[in-house]
């Protein structure tokens, strides 16, 4: 995911220039999402040794877009893009693939430890109605370790995982970084071969949103220079931010070609902050569609797969 009397300030000039990159740009197009969502995609797997082989290095280029929340229990969401080059890697140590870049730690038969990377978009304030005259929301990356506990591996078809990450969150303008805080977001994921083609796959995702005092008041504090009529003092404090539910599929439109589309469900009753003048929806929604072009699969096939 995703403090702040001391965060929110303006960049003036500085914001300005970099408007149009912060639009169109992710802060780290490293190898997926949503981010590092489209390049995850890309490297999907079927935990399985049947079926074809999946090559150790795999390159290509990435496209999509989304109608996404300006930021958790926004009132507003924006269509938001990214077009990059992506790099699969399936190493035993280091991968880059549909979970993000990582480095397995420790791995057992059915648990690991993984030290991995997740990134999300900003938002900029002028356009969300909540936020106008306060600070744009920096892209957030985030690093940290993720338990991860294969609980069924569905007849051979797929697995069902609890995931379980705790992560330090950092946010950028493509031009500074600066600690944001943590966060921990305990997860159930599915994922479903569609066939044999290993490049054909269903996922679906229930997740917990915990945050920090930090992270959360990036959020939803308001500090005196921000306050006006419809928009009161307020310090936030950490705790639940939300849960969401993911679904999506990952079809072939050609030898080379895919296309990846899912939709989501946030929900944010319940949550900390909810007495935040920016806090506006209990329920939010995003959709997303991308499509993924390979023009390299290396000859030599990954040692093994999850």
């Amino acid at each position: 995911m995703s403090n702040y009397n001391t965060i929110c300030h303006s960049r003036g000039r500085k914001r300005e220039s970099s408007d149009f990159i912060r639009r169109w740009t992710p802060a780290f197009a490293g190898v997926t999402v949503l981010i590092l969502t489209w390049t995850c995609i890309a490297g999907a797997e079927v935990p399985t040794t049947q079926g074809p082989e999946l090559p150790l290095w795999e390159a290509g280029i990435v496209g999509g877009g989304g109608y996404l929340p300006d930021y958790p229990a926004a009132g507003q969401n924006h269509l938001k893009g990214i077009g990059a080059p992506y790099l699969v890697y399936r190493g035993k140590i280091m991968r880059a693939d549909r979970e993000g870049a990582r480095a397995l730690l420790l791995r057992a038969r059915e648990a690991e430890v993984d030290l991995g990377v997740a990134a999300s978009f900003g938002s900029r304030s002028k356009d969300n109605r909540a936020r106008e005259g306060m600070p744009d929301l920096d892209y957030l990356v985030e690093l940290g370790p993720r338990l991860s506990l294969t609980l069924s591996t569905l007849g051979g078809k797929g697995k069902l995982r609890f995931f379980f990450p705790v992560r330090a969150v950092f946010s950028t303008d493509l031009g500074d970084f600066r600690h944001r805080g943590y966060t921990s977001t305990p997860a159930l994921h599915i994922r479903r071969g569609l066939g044999p083609n290993p490049f054909v796959f269903a996922i679906a995702q229930l997740t917990a949103n915990f945050g920090n005092r930090q992270i959360c008041a990036y959020f939803y504090d308001v500090a005196p220079a921000f306050v006006r009529t419809d928009r009161s003092l307020f310090d936030a404090r950490g705790g639940y931010i939300g849960s969401d539910l993911f679904a999506g599929v990952l079809l072939p439109a050609g030898k080379r070609l895919r296309i990846f589309t899912g939709a989501q469900t946030l929900v944010h009753s319940g949550a900390a902050n909810e007495a935040s003048p920016l806090f506006k929806n209990r329920l939010n929604y995003a959709l997303a569609t991308a499509l993924v072009w390979t023009f390299y699969r290396s000859p030599r096939p990954a040692e093994f797969l999850e």
